[in-house]
């Protein structure tokens, strides 16, 4: 599964996953050449994270 966008659209497909999985562990992954982007894009994803649980 895919989650792409802004923080609000990852948010909402990752609550989704996780009401419908009950998953107790995510992994993420990214195809991001440039480095400093790449760190962006999972400092984005670990903030969602924290909306979410806590």
């Amino acid at each position: 599964m895919a989650l792409v966008g802004d923080k609000a659209k990852v948010r909402h497909g990752l609550d989704a996953v996780l009401r419908e999985t009950q998953a107790d562990e995510i992994m993420v992954n990214g195809q991001i050449f440039d480095h400093q982007a790449r760190l962006h894009s999972f400092d984005l994803a670990m903030q969602v994270k924290e909306e979410l649980v806590g």
